[in-house]
């Protein structure tokens, strides 16, 4: 163990490290003094492990929470053990990755809270990336959003205010080419393109103009959510057209089809019984990959295809890839973050 230690780096007193993954995205995480690993008991009642852990503590946390050395060692490349020099608010990523981990704590196949942190702060990358994005294009768009079609926002815990969006192909275009209606899911989600925000309120039948300090951001509703938001992800990952939903005027009324939610593995095509799609729709539309090849960024990847991970309420798709030299299928993300690679985004708006 304490060679195990020594190769991450973790026997310096109060060890503090610059946490990033494929993004701009620091935090520091602190572990326990002098990085004391402690056991902790895992599994099943009749499959039970005792597992060395280091306790690492981040901001925001009411306490340090048991993280396996072996993940430090596969994961230290996105430490890099130095004061953060860019550091923002991280708290939302840090507190669903504690919650995650300690909703798993005690099962079997459960995951530390590092890896957990590492798969939201790899994903923030996407947030990020289409957040610049949407911002730049928005721009163009000053002073020619005509709102005609109104639909509800969420303004709030159980709140919503009516709000005009420009729902136009002009309007939504300018953000990658999609439409009102139009069905799209990405490796994370199932949405519905509602339109362009023209202006908060309004009223019925007066087109609504867009004000200076209205940004002209586009909208779209995640299935299962209770109205429009800005999901600047759509801007940066690849997506996939699965046909139209027509929105309701003034919506989401009770028993529109946008309330039920919808999760992206009901697009998953499984045939040979281990979860796993070949199909190159999905690979290659989400991932541009395809199954059968060598990966078109990582030439030592083998690509397998596209399976579903994570909780029934909250699916992701991931590739599914072997190393040379090994038949192990890995998830491409995990793959990526221990190599410390910057996540692969489509093309600019």
């Amino acid at each position: 163990m304490v060679d195990d230690l020594r190769e991450a780096q973790l026997l310096s007193p109060a060890a503090a490290s610059a946490f990033a993954a494929g993004s701009a995205l620091d935090l520091t995480l602190r572990f326990g003094a002098a990085a004391i690993p402690c056991l902790s008991v895992v599994g099943t009642p009749d499959i039970v492990e005792r597992v060395p852990n280091v306790l690492v503590h981040a901001p925001g946390l009411p306490g340090a929470l048991p993280v396996p050395v072996a993940d430090l060692v596969r994961l230290k490349r996105v430490l890099s053990f130095a004061d953060p020099t860019n550091a923002e608010d991280a708290f939302g990523i840090v507190s669903r990755a504690a919650s995650r981990s300690v909703s798993e704590l005690g099962q079997a196949g459960a995951e530390s809270f590092l890896v957990h942190l590492s798969r939201f702060a790899y994903r923030h990358h996407f947030l990020q990336v289409g957040t610049d994005r949407i911002i730049d294009a928005a721009e163009t768009l000053h002073g020619r959003v005509r709102g005609t079609f109104a639909y509800h926002r969420p303004s709030g815990p159980g709140q919503s205010v009516r709000s005009f969006f420009d729902v136009t192909d002009v309007a939504l275009g300018t953000f990658g080419g999609f439409r009102h209606g139009q069905k799209l899911i990405t490796r994370y989600g199932v949405s519905v393109c509602v339109g362009v925000l023209a202006e908060a309120t309004g009223a019925a039948g007066n087109p609504a103009v867009a004000r200076d300090d209205d940004p002209p951001m586009p909208y779209s509703h995640r299935l299962g959510a209770p109205g429009a938001t800005v999901q600047p992800e759509l801007a940066a990952l690849p997506t996939l057209s699965v046909g139209e939903c027509k929105l309701s005027p003034s919506g989401p009324h009770e028993c529109d089809a946008v309330l039920m939610p919808e999760m992206p593995g009901r697009y998953c095509h499984v045939g040979e019984g281990d979860g796993i799609d070949r199909t190159q729709w999905l690979a290659g539309g989400l991932f541009g990959a395809v199954p059968g090849a060598a990966h078109p960024e990582h030439r030592d990847l083998h690509v397998v295809g596209v399976r579903v991970f994570g909780a029934a309420t909250a699916e992701e798709l991931d590739l599914v890839v072997t190393e040379a030299g090994s038949g192990v299928h890995r998830r491409l993300t995990d793959v990526e973050i221990a190599r410390n690679s910057t996540p692969r985004v489509v093309a600019s708006l």
